[in-house]
C-alpha cells in the first residue's frame, strides 16, 4: 500500500547523524481499512494500521537501531457502524502477540493538547498510555490517543470481537458416537467479549433437520465465562450426525458470535446374535473391541498405529466387514496416503491425497478370515483380537467409525436342537397341529455368545417364545423371534441361558390322522 504520512507527532527524541531527518508514517490510507471477521475463531469489525519509523530517505528504521522516536501520539477514529456497543477496544501487537490496550479513561484534550486524562497500560515492560471519545455519543468508542514509548513499527487493531469456544475433542463433549439415553455434555469458554456476553444457546441439529435450541447455564465451576448444557439422546431423535451450533448474545439479545462443531453421531449399540435350527449363531454388530461405535487415532507425524482391533470368534466365517475412514486436522495438517492393513503384507484398503472428509474402505472380510482359525495370536472367551493396522503419510487424525461386521459360528454341536408337534384343539381325526422347535444346550461354547432371539421362517407374522407372544424382527434379510431379554452361554457353562420352545405361525400342518 502506500505510505502516507498523516501521524501527529507531539514528542520525539532524535540523536546522532541523521538528527531532524526521521519521520513517522502509516501504511494504508489515513483512516485504514475497516473490515470484518466472520469465521470459526471470531466475529467482529475491525480496523489494522502500522505506525512505523522512517528514514528521511524512505528507508524504515530496523528494530535494533539505535535511533528511535520517544513518547511518540497518535490518533485514530473508526466509523462505528459495524462495532458493538461495550466491546470496542484497541490493540498493539508486540512480541508475537496482540496485547490489550487500556481505555478506561475518555480523552480531556485535543490532540495538539497535552493530554491529561490517559490511563495507563504496562506492556513488555513499557507504560502505554491512551484514552478514548465518542464523538456521536452513541455509547461506542469511536476516536482513540495512544502514546507509543518508544517506536520503530507498531501494528494496531481496533476491533470489538466476541468469541467463544466450545471445548471438544475428548473434553465436553468428546467428538464421538451417542447411544439413546446417552448424554452429549457441551462446555463453551468465553474467550473475547466477555463483559458483554450475556447469554449462550446450543442448537442441535439432527440428521433430519429437526432443531433443538436450549439455553446454556454459567458459572461452571465457580468460573462466570464457562457455560454448559447436558442433552440426553432420546429414542425420537433421529439416527445419524448430530450438528452443535452455540450462539452468544448480549443483554439486548444481539447475535455476538457463533461457533460449530461437527461430528457427532446418534448411533446406537448394535450386537445382534441369533440361533438358526441348524445351530448356527448369526451376528451384525456394529462395535470395535472396546464396545465403542468408532476409535479415532492422532498422528503427530507420518507413521503407523495398532491400537484399534476388532474382537470376533476365532472360528467365526466372516461375510462383511466395512468401515468408514474420516480425515481430520492435527495442526493445519490432514493425514495423507492412507493404509489399512489387517494380516501383514500389502494394503487391504488405501487412500492416496490428502484425507479430507469420510470415505468407505471395500470389504475387508477376506483378510480377517485368513487371519482366523490357527493364525490369531490373542483369543480372549474364544475371541480373536483382530488389530487394524492404520498408516498415514503425514500428520492428523483419523477416525475409523461406522463398522458394518456380519459373521456366523457354527454352534450346532454345543446345542439339541428338536422339532415336536403339539395339537392345538382337541384330539380328534384330521386335527390342525403346531411345530415347536425347541432349543436346549448340550455342551460348553466355543465362544462367549449373547442370544437375542431365533430364526423363523420368511413368511412368518406372528411368533412364541415358550408360549408367550414375541415380537418379529429382521437382521440382515433373517426374520428372528426375539427374547424377552437377551440370554448369555459362555465357554465354561455359565450364562443366563435356558432351554426355549418356540413357534410361528407357518409352522401348522396335519402330519398324522
Amino acid at each position: 500500500m502506500k505510505k502516507v504520512s498523516w501521524v501527529n507527532i507531539t514528542s520525539i527524541t532524535t540523536y546522532g547523524a541523521n538528527a531532524g531527518f526521521m519521520e513517522i508514517e502509516v501504511y494504508g490510507s489515513a483512516w485504514g481499512e475497516q473490515k470484518y471477521a466472520n469465521n470459526e475463531t471470531i466475529t467482529g469489525a475491525y480496523k489494522l494500521f502500522n505506525v512505523t519509523s522512517y528514514y528521511a530517505d524512505d528507508n524504515p528504521i530496523p528494530a535494533n537501531a539505535g535511533r528511535k522516536f520517544y513518547n511518540i501520539t497518535v490518533e485514530d477514529r473508526i466509523v462505528d457502524t459495524n462495532f458493538t456497543q461495550g466491546l470496542v477496544g484497541l490493540r498493539v501487537y508486540v512480541n508475537s502477540s496482540w496485547s490489550e490496550i487500556n481505555l478506561t479513561k475518555r480523552c480531556a484534550k485535543a490532540f495538539t493538547q497535552q493530554e491529561t486524562n490517559y490511563s495507563t497500560t504496562l506492556i513488555a515492560g513499557k507504560v502505554w498510555r491512551a484514552c478514548y471519545n465518542d464523538t456521536n455519543s452513541n455509547n461506542k468508542k469511536d476516536y482513540f490517543k495512544v502514546q507509543i514509548p518508544e517506536l520503530v513499527k507498531y501494528p494496531f487493531r481496533v476491533d470489538s470481537f466476541a468469541s467463544i469456544n466450545i471445548l471438544d475433542e475428548q473434553n465436553y463433549p468428546a467428538v464421538r458416537t451417542y447411544d439413546v439415553n446417552e448424554t452429549i455434555r457441551i462446555r463453551t469458554q468465553e474467550v473475547t467479549g466477555t463483559n458483554v456476553i450475556t447469554l449462550l444457546n446450543v442448537t442441535l441439529k439432527f440428521a433430519n433437520s429437526a432443531t433443538k435450541t436450549y439455553s446454556m447455564v454459567n458459572g461452571i465451576g465457580g468460573n462466570s465465562n464457562l457455560w454448559e448444557y447436558n442433552y440426553t439422546v432420546l429414542p425420537s431423535d433421529a439416527f445419524g450426525f448430530i450438528n452443535l451450533t452455540v450462539s452468544a448474545y448480549n443483554s439486548q439479545k444481539e447475535l455476538l458470535t457463533s461457533q460449530r462443531l461437527t461430528g457427532l453421531r446418534y448411533t446406537p449399540r448394535n450386537e445382534t446374535m441369533v440361533l438358526d435350527r441348524g445351530g448356527v449363531v448369526r451376528v451384525v454388530t456394529n462395535l470395535l473391541s472396546n464396545q465403542t461405535r468408532d476409535g479415532m487415532v492422532t498422528f503427530t507425524t507420518a507413521g503407523w498405529n495398532r491400537s484399534l482391533r476388532l474382537s470376533i470368534p476365532n472360528t467365526a466365517v466372516v461375510q462383511e466387514a466395512k468401515l468408514s475412514v474420516r480425515g481430520q486436522t492435527y495442526g493445519a495438517s490432514y493425514p495423507s496416503n492412507i493404509k489399512i492393513n489387517i494380516n501383514g503384507g500389502s494394503a487391504d484398503w488405501n487412500y492416496t491425497g490428502s484425507l479430507n472428509g469420510v470415505f468407505n474402505t471395500s470389504n475387508l472380510n477376506k483378510s480377517i478370515n485368513s487371519y482366523l482359525g490357527g493364525i490369531c495370536s490373542q483369543i480372549i472367551n474364544g475371541y480373536c483380537q483382530i488389530r487394524i493396522n492404520v498408516s498415514t503419510a503425514s500428520a492428523g487424525k483419523i477416525t475409523l467409525e461406522n463398522l458394518t461386521l456380519r459373521y456366523y459360528v457354527n454352534e450346532s454341536a454345543a446345542f439339541n436342537i428338536s422339532d415336536w408337534w403339539v395339537n392345538t384343539t382337541n384330539v380328534r381325526m384330521d386335527a390342525s397341529v403346531d411345530r415347536f422347535t425347541r432349543y436346549a444346550r448340550k455342551t460348553n461354547m466355543q465362544e462367549n455368545l449373547t442370544i437375542k432371539g431365533f430364526v423363523i421362517d420368511s413368511s412368518a407374522t406372528s411368533c412364541t417364545v415358550n408360549g408367550t407372544a414375541r415380537t418379529i424382527k429382521t437382521l440382515s434379510g433373517l426374520k428372528y423371534c426375539t427374547l424377552q431379554q437377551a440370554e448369555t452361554l459362555t465357554t465354561t457353562g455359565g450364562g443366563s441361558w435356558h432351554s426355549h420352545s418356540v413357534w410361528e405361525d407357518v409352522s401348522k400342518g396335519e402330519p398324522v390322522r
